[in-house]
């Protein structure tokens, strides 16, 4: 089975925001999408020390209102 990329976008916590200019909408985040991880440098196959240190500090700003929302570019940065 594999996920459907609405299903990929939940887990992510995907929004599409309105930029306000014409039509265009801008992605922001919580997490990477699989793409942008695959690009990273971080994706060796398995589940790393970095992999899980990057993930724990991420949520523990997540959860302290201390994290905000990731343009696309800002997650290749």
């Amino acid at each position: 089975d594999t996920l459907t990329q609405h299903e990929i976008e939940i887990l992510c916590g995907i929004y599409y925001v309105d930029t306000g200019t014409r039509a265009q909408t801008t992605t922001l985040s919580w997490w990477p999408n699989p793409v942008l991880w695959d690009a990273s440098g971080l994706n060796m196959g398995y589940w790393t020390l970095s992999c899980e240190q990057l993930f724990q500090n991420r949520l523990r700003k997540i959860c302290q209102s201390e994290a905000s929302l990731l343009t696309t570019k800002q997650w290749r940065s």
